[in-house]
């Protein structure tokens, strides 16, 4: 029973023809009522909170595997930007260096800053504030 439909029944307490231990026990059946809605109250926010608990520590779980991951693709690009920096960069192959092995070089510095860009910014969104 709601507190708010309880009132028509405080109500009938007040009512001239019943006698004061009537009244009296009334009164007190609405109030179990109305501590027994406040508890279930109670237990639904502590319900509630706890979900939200388990929300955010999987969300923390999930933001943390996310960022292990990134740092590992990361370290995977940077080795492979060094293995191709040490193959194709201009002052690694001489004089001779065509137009086309240059264009590769530079697409290769452009591929890695880009990279380093979405890191540093990816880990600005989930470094806390």
């Amino acid at each position: 029973m709601h507190v708010s439909s309880s009132f028509t029944d405080v109500e009938e307490m007040l009512h001239p023809d019943l006698s004061a231990q009537e009244a009296k026990s009334k009164l007190v059946i609405f109030m179990a009522q109305v501590v027994g809605e406040i508890n279930q109250i109670k237990f639904e926010t502590t319900t509630v909170n706890s979900e939200y608990r388990e929300a955010e520590d999987e969300m923390n779980r999930a933001n943390s595997e996310t960022e292990d991951l990134e740092k590992s693709v990361c370290s995977l690009v940077k080795k492979a930007f060094h293995k191709a920096s040490l193959l194709h960069h201009p002052d690694k192959l001489g004089e001779d260096v065509t137009d086309e092995q240059r264009a590769y070089w530079r697409m290769v510095q452009l591929g890695y800053d880009v990279m380093l860009r979405y890191a540093n910014y990816s880990r600005s969104l989930l470094l806390p504030h």
